[in-house]
């Protein structure tokens, strides 16, 4: 295990989704975000984008205009910020379709045209469809991710072990400071016994956990006998 695997990498050539759904768009979240197999480029679009899939994830009918506008144009001028999503909505459509972006009402909302890996995931758990950060660190509805971080947690204590390494891995970029996970990760890189990763693991704990004044104790073993 020790050899193949890396704290913050996936496994050696790690491909999207093996498959592709009946829907013609498939939106990946759970890592790099791309649409389409497209990567996502621009903050705006990302986010955008982020924030209508965790409105319908979430089962929210979707998101109003100034919604929209605190999110993606906070501090600007209302009447430059509205005319800025219009572009935003057209750009989008223009480049993946009209069927990405919906209206509901007043409400923009996720195309229906647009399946998500993310969706795939909270209704069948699987520890392959994580690729990389939630959201790409741009989620902000926090019942939604303690929905899927318990998901992914329960996912990976029943994965392999270098799958579940994987995903700790992860999950511990989200939650810097969950001691669970931390334990978690450490008992599994002692079990495997790749105890080079093991004690990097833990440096880089201890010294995250520093920076916000918490000790954790000197070695692993005392931090894990001491929980």
């Amino acid at each position: 295990m020790s050899a193949r695997w890396r704290l913050g990498e996936g496994l050696n050539g790690w491909r999207p989704a093996p498959w592709r759904p009946s829907s013609p768009l498939w939106l990946q979240v759970l890592g790099p975000l791309t649409l389409g197999g497209i990567p996502l480029r621009g903050h705006r679009r990302q986010a955008f984008l982020v924030a209508l899939l965790e409105a319908r994830a979430s089962g929210r009918e979707g998101l109003d205009v100034l919604d929209l506008l605190d999110l993606l144009y906070p501090g600007q001028d209302e009447a430059k910020a509205f005319g800025a999503l219009r572009e935003l909505v057209f750009v989008l459509r223009r480049r993946f379709g009209v069927q990405v972006i919906g209206r509901k009402g007043a409400l923009y909302v996720l195309g229906p045209g647009v399946a998500s890996d993310l969706e795939v995931f909270l209704q069948h758990p699987r520890s392959w469809l994580w690729r990389g950060r939630y959201l790409n660190g741009l989620g902000t509805d926090q019942v939604l991710w303690a929905r899927v971080y318990r998901l992914a947690l329960d996912v990976a204590q029943q994965a392999e072990p270098l799958e579940a390494a994987r995903l700790f891995s992860w999950l511990l970029l989200e939650e810097p400071y969950d001691q669970e996970v931390l334990a978690l990760l450490l008992r599994l890189l002692g079990a495997s016994g790749a105890f080079g990763s093991l004690e990097r693991v833990y440096f880089m704990a201890r010294r995250r956990f520093r920076e916000v004044g918490l000790i954790l104790p000197s070695t692993p073993s005392e931090f894990l006998q001491g929980l």
